[in-house]
């Protein structure tokens, strides 16, 4: 599964990437929406990851002692991976940066 994934986050960057430098008008008028796309997922990432957080520590006095390896062990598999919302950054910046490609390429126009 995490191959495939990979592959289609390598396809969808490529695609990007090309759109940007051959259609600059036409990925200019989808980069806003992507940006709000991207950005509201960084946001929904970060709002469950408080607040499974804030669950698991509101809990931790409900949890019989001797079962704490095991509740933690839940815990863990719960919580959203912090390398996600890295890679939702950076996916953020690389947006960031498709739209100044041309710019940096010097291959757009002066208006």
């Amino acid at each position: 599964m995490e191959l495939a994934i990979g592959i289609v986050v390598v396809a969808v960057l490529g695609g990007l990437t090309i759109l940007s430098y051959g259609q600059h008008e036409t990925f200019r008028k989808i980069a806003l929406p992507l940006y709000w796309a991207a950005l509201l997922t960084l946001l929904g990432l970060a709002g469950e990851y408080l607040g499974t957080r804030t669950t698991i520590r509101a809990m931790r006095p409900f949890v019989d002692p001797d079962k704490t390896t095991e509740a933690q062990a839940v815990a863990a598999s719960l919580v959203t991976p912090w390398w996600v919302m890295i890679c939702m950054l950076g996916f953020i910046a690389y947006l960031f940066f498709l739209l100044f490609l041309p710019m940096i390429l010097g291959t757009h126009e002066k208006r």
